[in-house]
This record gives structure tokens, sequence and C-alpha cells, in this order.
């Protein structure tokens, strides 16, 4: 819990170097490869299993940290 609450804080700091273009392809690419991870772990090979809830939980606040903004 600890580095993914790093990493949250990290992807909301502004960075005026980065467009918004690429923004959104970071948040794609790091999205992409959660789910993969998430996808291959659940189940008998992979094949039967869904992502757990917990596994969702993650994903979601992943996805949040790059639509928020740091508190002040």
């Amino acid at each position: 819990p600890e580095l993914l609450d790093a990493w949250c804080k990290f992807v909301q700091v502004p960075r005026p170097d980065v467009s918004p273009e690429d923004r959104a392809r970071l948040k794609q690419e790091v999205l992409e490869r959660a789910r993969s991870v998430a996808e291959a772990t659940g189940g008998l090979l992979g094949i039967i299993g869904q992502v757990s809830r917990a596994e969702r939980e993650v994903l979601a606040r992943i996805e949040s940290a790059f639509d928020e903004t740091p508190e002040s």
C-alpha cells in the first residue's frame, strides 16, 4: 500500500513538460499493463478466473490517480 500511495501522489503532480496526449497515453499503457497482470494471476492458468475484487479496487485507484490533483 505504501508504494501505491507514493506512486499515486507522484502521478498527480502537474508536469508542464508532459503534454495532455502523452499523459493520456501513459495512463492507458499503465492501466493496460496492470490489467494484464491482474488477469494473468486469476483462476486456473489465467483461463477460468477473473480479476479479484482487491485487484479491481487497485486498478480503479490507479485510474483515478491520473484524474486527481494533489491535496494542498
